[in-house]
């Protein structure tokens, strides 16, 4: 079996969980299967340009980007615009993007699927699996030009940036992809019902095969620190609930907690809440890290008390999963799919600072009861490995040959 995939790219800053996921699907698959991998190149890669692959092709196109990791795979890298990134769309809330910023996102997809498409038509493939919408357009071409299946992955969805159904083009070329792929793999039942009831896809193309987690060999990190640490990571968004989580700290610091809070990770949000928390007085509480590659990551979750995701819609949420698996306890919006995964984390039901104020002050002064709910959540992740989620999606592959 030979698939075609055109995935988003090497982990870094500008794909976020999207990369680490589809990085994790792409090693386990080429372990499995002949797997061919389209995917564009990084900016951060850019400079370690000199060592290729040999089985690596390379498009030029629009601005330079990266390379890609070594795996047991044919890779095609393209070089896209900078402006095309898997996580370009800023909420109403954040930034508007202006006419002209959207025509040149769109002329930027337009080339990098004209050469996607250049591409897949020097292979040969039996399936092709797409991961979210830059990969769009491309697949339905080369699944109109070869008559080949499409098997679609979601990760996320324009329903979940905005917070609502839109009528903006990336939500009609989202439902075009749905409609044109003979199976969905969604990432949770969560997004699933978001899926179904948003864009009106048929329940029974679609499959849910959640992400995994497999053990870790870090560095533990010590904290200079005599104060617990409580931990957001993800992008700096209304998305991901970075607001609330500093209003959740302001309630905390009022409460006069001896904790301190760490925020890891970059997005649009960065400089409000570096006001907020200059004018409610807590600057001295706060750390914020930047972007951090994930060994740094899971270093400092090793030294954290309480992980914190206040998501507004998160179709999975990988880094509560990861927390979990280092043995951290969890507060979660019940908007976050990796509650299905996490039977013991503390599930917020509405975005109120003060419930997760509460909760985290429940972890922090119950250390029997947080150790059990660690226990719990690491006993339920031992088969959640991305091994058993790749041989799901092989799978639905044969499936739909």
């Amino acid at each position: 079996m030979k698939i075609l995939m055109i995935g988003p790219g090497e982990p870094s800053r500008r794909n976020s969980g999207l990369g680490v996921a589809c990085d994790h699907i792409a090693h386990e698959l080429s372990n499995k299967i002949h797997l061919r991998l389209f995917s564009p190149e990084t900016l951060e890669e850019n400079a370690q340009h000199s060592s290729e692959n040999k089985n690596t092709y390379k498009i030029h196109l629009g601005d330079k980007l990266g390379d890609h990791r070594e795996l047991n795979a044919d890779i095609v890298h393209v070089q896209i615009k900078s402006a095309l990134t898997p996580y370009f769309y800023l909420s109403n809330t954040e930034q508007e993007i202006t006419q002209e910023q959207d025509n040149h996102i769109q002329q930027a997809l337009d080339e990098y699927t004209k050469a996607l498409t250049i591409q897949g038509e020097k292979v040969d493939f039996d399936l092709i699996y797409a991961h979210d919408w830059m990969s769009i357009p491309a697949a339905i071409q080369l699944k109109k030009r070869f008559n080949k299946p499409l098997v679609l992955h979601i990760h996320a969805l324009d329903y979940d940036r905005t917070g609502k159904k839109s009528n903006s083009w990336l939500y009609k070329l989202e439902k075009e992809g749905l409609n044109a792929a003979n199976a969905i793999i969604s990432v949770s039942h969560y997004h699933a019902d978001i899926i179904i009831k948003n864009y009106g896809i048929d329940k029974n193309k679609i499959h849910v095969v959640h992400h995994g987690v497999n053990k870790k060999e870090i560095e533990k990190f010590v904290s200079p620190l005599k104060e617990p640490i409580i931990l957001f990571a993800g992008r700096l968004c209304s998305q991901k609930g970075a607001m609330e989580f500093i209003e959740t700290a302001k309630i905390l610091h009022n409460k006069n907690e001896d904790v301190r809070f760490v925020m890891a990770g970059e997005g649009e949000l960065f400089p409000a809440l570096i006001n907020k928390c200059m004018e409610e007085g807590m600057m001295d509480k706060f750390h914020f890290t930047g972007h951090l590659k994930q060994p740094e990551l899971f270093s400092l979750m090793s030294g954290a008390s309480v992980f914190v995701m206040p998501s507004a819609s998160d179709p999975f949420g990988l880094s509560a999963l990861e927390a979990a698996n280092m043995g951290l306890p969890v507060v979660l919006s019940d908007k976050c799919g990796v509650k299905e995964l996490l039977p013991n984390a503390e599930v917020v039901s509405k975005s109120d600072p003060k419930v997760y104020a509460q909760r985290i002050i429940k972890l922090l002064q119950n250390p029997e009861e947080t150790r059990n709910s660690i226990k719990g959540n690491h006993e339920a992740l031992k088969d959640k490995n991305w091994s058993n989620s790749v041989d799901k999606i092989i799978k639905i592959f044969e499936n739909s040959i």
